[in-house]
């Protein structure tokens, strides 16, 4: 009498089972499917029957579909992400399907935290957490500007004295905002005014710290003269007047008999602060239109607080790098200490007034506005300051034998001797791809491939079925005959 081993029927069980758990799971991110494999026994009879090697993984790429949640992740390539359950212990997975909880850890919907470098300059692992506090302000500590004055530009009439409310009084004028340590915005308001070249009868002995006119129009403090016997860098310190004759003092003793002097052309730069003027500047051309750092001079010292008499700042002109030098007042925030405004890329060429670019550092306070995932891995945080910054870094881990991976529940694996240590980096090391932000990876499901295996491993079924259906009857036979 011949014997048929239960085994066969566990062994089209299993089969029907592993397909069916393919197309449950066809629509799963990540989801990697199985192929199932068993042998017939060597002998035909052979007590064991078939023999069941089990599921193998396959671990082929499967399509990458966009997606709303900026948390969406799939690899591209090799490698899995790596997550610590609730109980404190680690698994592994194909589905990137993540997104930020109440307290800004990283989770899947099963509550558990991926895993990464929470700091991206180093390779120490751990859970993976968002900050979702503002971004810090930070302070100015550089204003620029990169404009052209017109060299057709028409002076304005002498008899209108500077104002800042009197648009007359001015030809241009530029906007800059810098930041306090508070991230308090402050407006840099500078007005320019130009000025033409002016010749002036004068008289002054050799020596003389002042020079004697009887015609003032268009003389200010700050302005540089130059003339026969008048040494170079001199300036106007100061004017005084008695009865219609004019001393005009000057920084250096005349170096000989003076007869007339020249105030050279020139556009003077006025700047404010919250409607206080801070400092006064100079601005002298070469010939070729580009800025004449040497002769460019600061117009006045020290400027002063609304309080009478407490300076609250002492503008110094940078010569070498063509920068003005001074202290911010504190307005509605906090005192900016030293800023830098750098005139270097001022021009005075033909055409129209045009302030192209006006740059500052520095900036406020911002909200979390959004953030992405990198190819690398990196989490780029936006903030609505118009800063980004790095928060952390997704790692993947890789294995020697990853077929030798244990499938584990909720679409996760677990590591085996088989399968070797983790070897875990950043995207790219160690075997492993990129990561697609915004993104997840489908399932490797072939949807019609496993409809026709389900054909088969059906009909293998109900084979065995009818082979243990015969047994029963020649078993059944065999009993008749004996009665």
């Amino acid at each position: 009498m011949f014997q048929l081993n239960p085994t066969l029927l566990n062994t089209a069980s299993l089969n029907l089972e592993v397909v069916g758990n393919n197309i449950t799971n066809s629509g799963v991110s990540g989801y990697k499917s199985s192929d199932f494999e068993s042998a017939l026994a060597g002998a035909v009879r052979s007590s064991q029957g078939a023999q069941i090697k089990g599921a193998k993984i396959n671990l082929s790429q499967g399509s990458i579909v966009a997606s709303v949640s900026p948390l969406n992740m799939a690899v591209n390539g090799g490698g899995f992400f790596k997550v610590e359950k609730i109980d404190g212990s680690y698994t592994y997975t194909r589905d990137g399907s993540f997104q930020m909880d109440k307290e800004g850890y990283i989770v899947n919907a099963n509550g558990d935290k991926l895993i990464g470098f929470p700091d991206a300059t180093t390779n120490a692992q751990g859970v993976l957490q968002i900050d979702t506090a503002k971004n810090p302000p930070e302070a100015s500590s550089l204003a620029k500007i990169e404009m052209n004055l017109p060299a057709e530009e028409t002076q304005i009439d002498d008899a209108i004295p500077f104002s800042t409310t009197n648009t007359s009084s001015f030809n241009n004028t530029t906007s800059s905002i810098v930041y306090d340590e508070l991230g308090v915005a402050k407006v840099i308001q500078t007005y320019y005014r130009y000025e033409e070249e002016k010749i002036k009868t004068a008289t002054a002995a050799d020596g003389d710290e002042a020079l004697i006119v009887t015609n003032l129009d268009g003389l200010k403090v700050g302005q540089r003269v130059i003339g026969s016997n008048i040494p170079d860098d001199t300036f106007i310190e100061s004017i005084t007047s008695d009865g219609g004759v004019f001393t005009v003092n000057i920084s250096q003793p005349t170096d000989g008999a003076v007869t007339a002097f020249t105030v050279p052309t020139h556009w003077e730069a006025y700047i404010y602060s919250d409607s206080q003027e801070i400092a006064q500047l100079n601005l002298v051309f070469n010939t070729d239109g580009t800025l004449n750092k040497d002769d460019t001079h600061v117009a006045s010292t020290s400027y002063y607080s609304v309080t009478p008499d407490v300076p609250i700042t002492e503008a110094v002109w940078d010569v070498a790098m063509g920068q003005l030098t001074f202290d911010v007042p504190e307005g509605s925030g906090g005192e900016i200490f030293s800023l830098p405004f750098d005139f270097s890329d001022v021009t005075k060429y033909a055409g129209d007034f045009t302030a192209s670019s006006t740059q500052t550092d520095g900036y406020p306070p911002g909200s979390l506005l959004g953030i992405s995932v990198e190819r690398d891995g990196k989490i780029l945080a936006r903030y609505g300051n118009g800063q980004q910054q790095v928060q952390c870094q997704v790692m993947l881990a890789n294995f020697k034998n990853p077929n030798g991976l244990e499938v584990a529940r909720d679409n996760q694996f677990l590591s085996t001797l088989a399968s070797g240590e983790e070897e875990a980096g950043a995207p790219g090391q160690y075997g492993t791809g990129a990561i697609e932000g915004s993104s997840v990876e489908q399932s490797n499901v072939d949807l019609t491939g496993e409809m026709i295996k389900l054909i088969a491993a059906q009909r293998n079924y109900q084979a065995v079925a009818q082979l243990i259906k015969k047994q029963d009857e020649v078993l059944q036979t065999a009993i008749n005959i004996g009665q």
